[in-house]
């Protein structure tokens, strides 16, 4: 019976056996079967998954935590892997006061990471941004949440970017 090497499986006649044209097909055959999965992996490297979702308008309530809705508000992962993903929002707000501003990342609707912004000294401060990486299975759902309170009456539109870094087979 043939042996095998350890890492790749090539097939290879052990010294008892007689070396023939077979033995020579079966290494040839795992070699090529060996290239094509390569150069699949090297496939899915050089177009790793990415997304950028530029979520609609959302109306932040006072003191009230928000998961963002509306178009483009979330996001499904297609293939597992880890992913790295930041989230901005770009707040819209008039004049008046900003106390604190919250910005958090949600994987399957738990929050996994995020960013809160305190002001001490009661100054105006509108824009917010976050990122880390999220281990995800097929399927996750990736999206964000904000907490706002303040004087403003403010519009906010998180933007977030994913880009599959690791994949996970």
């Amino acid at each position: 019976m043939p042996g095998a090497t350890p890492i790749y499986g090539f097939p290879y006649p052990c010294p008892d056996e007689q070396v023939g044209p077979q033995a020579f097909q079966d290494l040839a055959n795992a070699i090529d079967t060996k290239l094509g999965e390569l150069a699949a992996d090297e496939t899915a490297a050089l177009n790793r998954p990415n997304a950028r979702r530029e979520s609609a308008s959302n109306i932040a309530t006072n003191n009230v935590l928000q998961v963002t809705v509306g178009a483009n508000s979330s996001f499904v992962i297609p293939a597992a892997g880890v992913w790295l993903v930041s989230a901005f929002v770009p707040v819209i707000g008039g004049a008046g006061v900003t106390n604190e501003i919250r910005l958090r990342v949600r994987q399957n609707t738990t929050p996994r990471f995020g960013v809160t912004r305190n002001s001490t000294s009661g100054s105006t401060f509108l824009n917010t941004n976050c990122f880390g990486p999220l281990v995800c299975a097929v399927g996750d759902t990736i999206d964000t949440d904000f907490f706002y309170t303040g004087t403003l009456t403010v519009t906010y539109a998180p933007i977030m970017n994913l880009k599959m870094i690791v994949r996970i087979a």
